[in-house]
């Protein structure tokens, strides 16, 4: 018989989509405007690309596993396999490697969810970023109700410092505007040093 099993073309489909969307996790902070924030917790893209990536392989093990061997399929249905099998293992490749680079770009990062938040529940994310002597950072605003951030301001920082997550800022609300300081120390300035961010 020619024709490859429903199940299968579908869990194929999965499979890919998985591989697919681990990459898209891997890409480098640069290139992403948002934030995934759950329970008060920033979730990092490379543990969702991770997840993805074991996801696919459990997948993978399983067609394995469950499907007729090659040998004893069709010529036509064969080749269609083997061609299908190459192809995602391309994809895997790739998938894998840019897991492996987003995980270490993402270790450069620190993600630090402000205290207080707004009358109304929206909060300010901060991204900072050191290496050697170089940081900077970005600022994201999370709306109440929602989990997904956006950026509305960015910073350099002096020295490779990391005024929020050690708890050298200030932020104080007027409704839902807020005015966020964070000056640095005299020796590693952080520039600009104040932010207005508005919720309303």
């Amino acid at each position: 018989m020619g024709v490859e099993p429903i199940w299968r073309r579908w869990s194929g489909r999965v499979l890919v989509a998985l591989l697919l969307a681990s990459i898209l996790l891997s890409l480098p902070y640069d290139c992403r405007d948002h934030l995934l924030v759950l329970g008060g917790i920033v979730v990092r893209s490379s543990v969702l690309a991770g997840g993805a990536l074991v996801l696919a392989a459990a997948l993978g093990v399983a067609r394995a596993v469950v499907s007729e061997p090659i040998r004893r399929s069709p010529i036509a249905l064969r080749q269609k396999r083997c061609a299908r099998r190459m192809a995602t293992l391309v994809v895997a490749v790739g998938s894998c490697f840019l897991t492996v680079l987003g995980a270490l770009d993402d270790l450069v990062m620190t993600y630090v969810v402000l205290e207080p938040a707004s009358p109304q529940g929206c909060r300010v994310v901060v991204v900072e970023r050191s290496f050697l002597l170089l940081g900077s950072g970005d600022i994201h605003l999370l709306p109440s109700g929602r989990v997904v951030t956006n950026v509305v301001d960015g910073y350099q920082a002096e020295d490779g410092q990391q005024p929020f997550s050690r708890g050298r800022y200030s932020l104080v609300w007027t409704g839902e505007r807020g005015l966020l300081t964070a000056p640095g120390t005299s020796d590693a300035p952080v520039t600009p040093s104040t932010f207005t961010v508005d919720c309303g």
